[in-house]
């Protein structure tokens, strides 16, 4: 899953193959979730072509995580979604779930491992440039 949402195109259009990679519904339910305004609408390519918008899609994928983020269990994500019409298997959207709460974590951790920056400090030989020499450097 997080290797499907970082193989996206920083811009531009995505077809249903690639979003189904992501979330873990199926093309009925998509479709559904479309209509009933529970997922991005798509944007006609050719007259029996479809896609989204690669931007509502990375948009769509933070909102399920912060649901959970918010207090929602499992069940009442797939509840309210299946209030729009949206059907996933309640072993699914968990193991979904799971998957975000990793990616989440590992990315905390990746993010504290990064440098911070230093404060700015003279470097050893400038530090003493202008100290007064001592008996043993003049000898």
């Amino acid at each position: 899953m997080q290797q499907a949402i970082a193989n996206l195109p920083a811009v531009g259009y995505v077809r249903l193959p690639q979003i189904l990679e992501i979330f873990p519904v199926s093309k009925s339910s998509w479709w559904e979730g479309c209509r009933n305004g529970v997922f991005p609408k798509p944007v006609k390519l050719e007259p029996r072509t479809s896609a989204w918008r690669v931007e509502d899609i990375r948009a769509l994928y933070p909102t399920l995580r912060d649901m959970k983020t918010r207090g929602f269990t499992t069940r009442e994500i797939a509840e309210k979604l299946k209030e729009y019409g949206v059907y996933i298997e309640l072993s699914t959207l968990s193991k979904y779930m799971h998957d975000m709460a990793q990616k989440m974590s590992q990315k905390s951790k990746t993010s504290s491992t990064r440098r911070v920056k230093k404060p700015a400090s003279q470097p050893a030989d400038s530090a003493n440039a202008h100290a007064p020499a001592t008996p043993s450097e003049t000898e």
